[in-house]
């Protein structure tokens, strides 16, 4: 006898195909973890060559050479750097 229903799919990381597989979260225990919980810990926002923008679209990452210096966003409507 066949199987019935959709395969397990081997997993995001790989090429996509028909099938199910676990949907990758970042959770701590039952509470889900946000990049702001997970990387921007008091530490790093102490860091004088770090400002946080909320509500900002990324265009572009600035550069000196190789280098990032800057970013490129768009906040209220408006483009700045």
């Amino acid at each position: 006898m066949g199987q019935a229903g959709p395969r397990a799919a081997a997993g995001h990381e790989r090429e996509f195909g028909p099938g199910y597989s676990p949907l990758p979260l970042s959770n701590d225990g039952d509470a889900r973890r946000s990049t702001n919980v997970g990387y921007l810990n008091a530490e790093v926002r102490k860091r004088p060559n770090l400002t946080i923008i909320d509500e900002a679209q990324a265009r572009r990452v600035l550069f000196e050479g190789a280098r990032a210096t800057g970013v490129e966003i768009r906040r209220r409507g408006r483009w700045r750097r």
